[in-house]
């Protein structure tokens, strides 16, 4: 009994040292774990919003435009033909705007198909500004806007000079030329 008494009275042996180096690994995989996880979300996420064109929350992300460019063409020509500008604010200007879907009114100076010899063909109208002396309210070449075959009708009703609204995605084909892209015909007024 004597011995029994013995072993109750003893202390307990502390554990063997493996086990706070097991508790220490344990604890640093979790972190590098965890590291991986955030990393993978965050890249994860990135290539989600470039595949989208999302806006989030990220710092690395950019703020994607609004769809609508409140942006006239009397404005485009204003920059593009400032003297007092300098390249760069010019191209802030492009780089802000390009890509963005405006809503202009125009004066019709021509219209085509893009492909002469093809009935379904595309169409390609040039443009000027609708305001004022047409001369002094363009740019050094010309303003184009392609609509869709299926507006055929529309098309053929235009007349030159005939002041047009319209809307469709802007891009800069040059420093100095515009294009709007994918237009819808609004309304025209002869």
């Amino acid at each position: 009994m004597k011995r029994i008494r013995e072993q109750k009275e003893r202390k307990p042996v502390n554990e063997p040292k493996h086990r706070d180096v097991a508790l220490w690994i344990n604890t640093v995989c979790a972190t590098i774990l965890a590291l991986i996880a955030v990393v993978g979300f965050t890249t994860g996420k990135q290539k989600i919003a470039d595949f989208f064109g999302l806006v989030t929350s990220l710092p690395h992300v950019s703020a994607a435009p609004s769809v609508f460019a409140p942006v006239t063409f009397a404005d485009v020509v204003r920059v593009v033909n400032d003297t007092n500008l300098t390249e760069l604010q010019k191209d802030e200007f492009r780089r802000k705007h390009e890509g963005r879907t405006v809503e202009w009114t125009v004066r019709l100076l021509s219209i085509r198909r893009i492909w002469e010899h093809q009935a379904d063909s595309d169409f390609l109208v040039v443009f000027g500004s609708a305001d004022g002396d047409v001369r002094s309210s363009h740019l050094e070449e010309p303003a184009v806007a392609t609509f869709p075959a299926s507006v055929r009708d529309d098309m053929v009703d235009l007349q030159k000079n005939e002041i047009i609204r319209f809307r469709g995605v802007f891009r800069f084909t040059t420093a100095h030329s515009v294009s709007v892209e994918n237009c819808q015909l609004l309304e025209h007024h002869k």
